[in-house]
């Protein structure tokens, strides 16, 4: 799959002629007018075997960092385009890593990774396993392939979630990822598929969308914060000692307090949508 993935990523990538414009460029000098390579999902080495198999897509990729820091390592097309599995196997080799870096950073943070092991747990029984392991078993993209160029005196990340023009510049590569994954169930935001629900329910196959808000600290404490809070000890123990992990991140205080909400909210998703 990874390398039908590759294949097929090298196509778009190259019949784009480094559009779209809006997109973020290279940083190495004479190759600043090239876009970075957009990259494909991470597949887990045992997502084949899956009775199961789970998709979880995040938005856009944050690069406001690479641009003000002025960083190329994503300048190299080879290692930007399977960033997401260059990444985490960087990072499992660390001691001390809990939640692996994937280079998306609410998965990163531990948030969407806890929201797909407890669909995955829907589905089937786990008495322990370690999120690196985990990860292993599912596949995980950014949805929008692109990331706006922010301007150099606002380096901030720009979000197109609700946008369908911008999004449409993902069609070609989002519809090879589900081609080629076959995934049962795809978790994503709710924002991106309403705005392009046309468009993934043509595409979708038999898959099963699980639309659920942008997993952050504002939607936690605002909107999945109404939800009912599960404590401690009502959850699975392999949710709980995940969920314990974090405030090793930047889920802190009163938003990982709130973050206990977001399993009746899934429940809650789950139901409408499995009806």
């Amino acid at each position: 799959m990874e390398e039908r993935l590759l294949e097929v990523y090298k196509q778009i990538f190259s019949s784009r002629m480094n559009e779209p414009v809006w997109a973020v460029h290279k940083t190495t000098p004479n190759h600043t007018h090239e876009l970075i390579h957009c990259s494909i999902p991470f597949v887990g080495k045992c997502y084949h075997q899956e009775k199961t198999k789970i998709l979880l897509y995040a938005s856009a990729e944050n690069l406001s960092d690479y641009c003000r820091k002025g960083q190329d390592y994503l300048d190299c097309d080879d290692y930007a385009i399977n960033r997401h599995k260059n990444s985490f196997d960087s990072s499992v080799s660390k001691p001390d890593v809990f939640f692996p870096d994937v280079h998306i950073q609410p998965i990163n943070d531990g948030c969407l990774a806890i929201v797909a092991l407890y669909v995955y747990l829907k589905f089937q029984s786990i008495d322990k396993i370690l999120p690196a392991e985990f990860l292993e078993r599912i596949s995980l993209a950014n949805y929008c392939k692109y990331s706006i160029q922010p301007d150099p005196s606002k380096p901030k990340n720009l979000d197109y979630a609700g946008n369908p023009n911008y999004l449409s510049e993902s069609h070609a590569y989002v519809e090879n990822d589900i081609k080629i994954l076959k995934p049962d169930y795809i978790i994503m935001p709710k924002t991106i598929y309403w705005a392009d629900r046309d468009f993934i329910d043509k595409i979708k196959g038999t898959a099963k969308i699980i639309p659920i808000y942008q997993i952050n600290a504002r939607n936690i404490n605002l909107r999945i914060n109404e939800y009912p809070k599960l404590s401690i000890q009502q959850l699975n123990p392999v949710i709980a000692g995940w969920y314990k992990h974090l405030g090793d991140n930047r889920i802190v205080g009163k938003t990982k307090e709130n973050f206990l909400s977001i399993f009746s909210y899934l429940d809650d998703i789950m139901q409408s949508q499995m009806r």
